[in-house]
This record gives structure tokens, sequence and C-alpha cells, in this order.
């Protein structure tokens, strides 16, 4: 899903997950928001390519590809509420 916000940023949503015995396990997530000048607010996802951080292979790019931090698992909802916050402040 693509959204554009209400300050002109862009949010994509990606879940890939599987339905295994009626219970739904995310297997991959993506979650970029940049600003209306395509520039990377924060992108957080669970790709493997950043074996360094604690909390592999969960991390978030905060405010450029280069600046990656350790961060629990994350869902859409978890992210809206944080982008709703930082919108509203």
């Amino acid at each position: 899903m693509r959204l554009t916000l209400s300050d002109g940023s862009l949010l994509e949503l990606f879940e890939r997950f599987q339905i295994t015995a009626g219970t739904v396990q995310v297997i991959k997530y993506r979650f970029p928001w940049q600003d209306a000048s395509g520039e990377v607010r924060r992108r957080w996802d669970n790709a493997a390519h950043h074996p360094e951080v604690q909390t592999h292979p969960h991390h978030v790019h905060d405010g450029s590809e280069s600046n990656v931090l350790s961060h629990a698992a994350v869902s859409a909802v978890d992210v809206l509420a944080y982008i709703t916050t930082s919108l509203a402040g």
C-alpha cells in the first residue's frame, strides 16, 4: 500500500505473511516513510542486511539509509501510530 500523508510525505506499507494452522506469521516487512522530496525519514524493515544490529534482522533506518539502528519488530499499525504522533507534534 502506498499512502500520501497530509504533510506531503509518502509511506509505503509492505508485509509478506503466511498462515499456518490458523495463525498469521509475518515473514517479511518494509515500511519506508519519505518526505515529499523522496528523502528517507525512517524505514523499518527486517531484511537481513545488517547483522551488526542487536535486534537483527529487525532495524530502522533513521534519517538516512546509512544511519541504521536496532529496533524491535513493528507492524503497520505501530508505524502508523508513530507517524501520527510525529505529525501531530
